[in-house]
């Protein structure tokens, strides 16, 4: 159990039959566990309030997981995934007497993660960094953001940021036209560099579960899926009203909000880069996927107007607009006008 969730046992809602216990550390998201000298997560249910929801891991949420989970390592299996995405599957959930409050799940560690090779694991050549820990502060030298330090280190500034940001576009949108929509914020990307080459090397998504599944796509590539009725209708995009709003959103405001500006923010503030080319390179990476994918209609999945669709969390806690509940910004910089 969480440390912070023991208060559980104390009220004597849980009688626990073993003195057994696991020597853990506690990620910075308050409700994951790393055991020690191991690199496989725990995920549990922590009954409090972070951010705008409480978070606890209800049983029909933990179950949608391993069908999400399931769902991915059949696209890898068939080679489907994007190029250079690796991901941690969830294979394993347990509570205590039907108390939601107890809810685990197990993801897979780093040599377990999978991607269209037939080899587990990521290769031992590349590091692993947190998405969002690339643009804030190095705790070895806090006056400086860790994209700074790799910069001193040899790291190109501007090849990071083009290689980062066409990977995460291109990737996010192979995953829309597949059918699984992650959730790729920048606590559940990890990006993976090769510091022998100071490159970027691909990414590595912490988790399988899903915002959205597309079913009859993933059935037409001869993925097994669960039936309509036994899955969350929330995960189904085909069966939510105005998906297509919430899919772009999740484009526009997890990859290009949560990834791209901070980047573009320190090259631009530190190094004096001109935000124009940083915002005319933003937009080329998807004409160019565009181009790459002419026989697909990416506009049935997502608005590509120069609407940004932006979420902040007044949005969501206020439900300040339409649902999904979010704000249009009209003519964004980091949007192509045109396709041509």
């Amino acid at each position: 159990m969480h440390p912070y969730a023991h208060r559980i046992i104390n009220e004597g809602q849980l009688s626990p039959t073993t003195d057994n216990c696991l020597e853990t550390f506690t990620l910075l998201s308050k409700r994951s566990l790393v055991p020690i000298l191991s690199d496989y997560q725990i995920k549990t249910s922590f009954p409090a309030q972070i951010t705008s929801e409480i978070r606890t891991i209800d049983w029909i949420l933990a179950r949608d997981i391993m069908h999400s989970s399931n769902i991915v390592s059949q696209l890898a299996q068939k080679q489907l995934l994007p190029e250079k995405l690796w991901v941690l599957l969830t294979q394993y959930m347990s509570q205590a007497n039907n108390d939601d409050r107890t809810t685990f799940l197990i993801r897979d560690g780093l040599q377990d993660a999978i991607s269209n090779s037939a080899q587990k694991g990521i290769p031992s050549e590349f590091t692993p960094i947190t998405a969002c820990s690339l643009t804030t502060r190095n705790i070895l030298t806090p006056g400086k953001t860790l994209m700074e330090s790799m910069i001193e280190f040899g790291f190109n500034g501007m090849d990071l940021f083009k290689e980062i940001s066409r990977a995460m576009i291109h990737t996010q949108l192979d995953l829309i036209r597949l059918g699984w929509i992650p959730d790729s914020h920048t606590q559940n990307v990890i990006y993976l560099f090769d510091f022998k080459r100071k490159t970027f090397a691909g990414i590595l998504q912490r988790d399988a579960e899903s915002e959205k599944l597309h079913l009859e796509k993933l059935e037409l590539r001869g993925i097994h899926v669960p039936l309509a009725n036994d899955i969350n209708p929330k995960l189904l995009r085909n069966l939510v009203d105005d998906d297509k709003k919430l899919i772009t959103l999740y484009l526009h405001h997890t990859i290009y909000m949560k990834h791209i500006v901070p980047m573009a923010n320190f090259l631009h503030e530190k190094y004096s880069i001109d935000a124009t080319i940083l915002c005319e390179y933003v937009q080329q990476c998807l004409v160019e996927w565009k181009k790459k994918n002419a026989d697909y209609n990416i506009e049935q999945d997502i608005d590509l107007s120069d609407r940004f669709y932006d979420r902040n969390l007044a949005c969501k806690t206020l439900n300040i607009g339409e649902p999904p509940h979010y704000r249009l910004i009209q003519n964004h910089p980091l949007l192509p006008k045109h396709f041509d």
